[in-house]
C-alpha cells in the first residue's frame, strides 16, 4: 500500500513536471519575463512534490492535504497563467487592429494629399495656361 502511494505520487511528479514546464512556455512568460526554463521548473516541481510525498509517508492525512492543496494551487496558478495569456492575446489583437487602423488612416491621408496636390498642380497649370492665352484673346 505504501509503495502504491509513493508510485502514485511519482506519477503526479512526472505529470506536473512535464505539464508545468511546457505550460509556462506556452503561456508566454518564457519569452517575456525572466522565468526559469521548463527543465528548472520541472526540478522545482519534482522537489516540492517529492517533499510532499515524504511528508505523506510520515503522516498520510498531512500528505493528502498537502497533495490536494498543491494540486489546486497548480490548477489555479495555471488557470491564472492562461488567463494572463488570454489577456495578452487580446491585447495583441487590439494592438494589431490599432496598427491596421493607423495604417489605414495614413493611407487615407496619403491618398487625400496625393489627389489634393495633383488637382492643385493641375488647376495651377490650367490657370497659368488660361492666363498665357489672355494676350491672344483666346481665353
Amino acid at each position: 500500500m505504501m509503495a502504491f502511494c509513493v508510485l502514485d505520487y511519482f506519477f503526479f511528479i512526472k505529470l506536473f513536471s512535464f505539464l508545468g514546464g511546457w505550460l509556462v512556455v506556452f503561456s508566454g512568460w518564457y519569452f517575456c519575463l525572466p522565468t526559469p526554463t521548463p527543465y528548472h521548473l520541472s526540478i522545482y516541481l519534482f522537489t516540492l512534490v517529492g517533499c510532499l510525498a515524504s511528508v505523506g509517508r510520515c503522516n498520510k492525512r498531512i500528505g493528502v492535504f498537502f497533495f490536494f492543496f498543491f494540486f489546486f494551487f497548480l490548477f489555479f496558478f495555471f488557470f491564472f497563467l492562461f488567463f494572463l495569456f488570454f489577456l495578452f492575446f487580446l491585447f495583441f489583437l487590439f494592438f494589431l487592429f490599432f496598427l491596421f487602423f493607423l495604417f489605414f488612416l495614413f493611407f487615407l491621408f496619403f491618398l487625400f494629399f496625393l489627389f489634393f496636390f495633383f488637382f492643385l498642380i493641375f488647376f495651377l497649370f490650367l490657370f497659368l495656361f488660361c492666363i498665357s492665352l489672355l494676350p491672344f484673346g483666346l481665353a
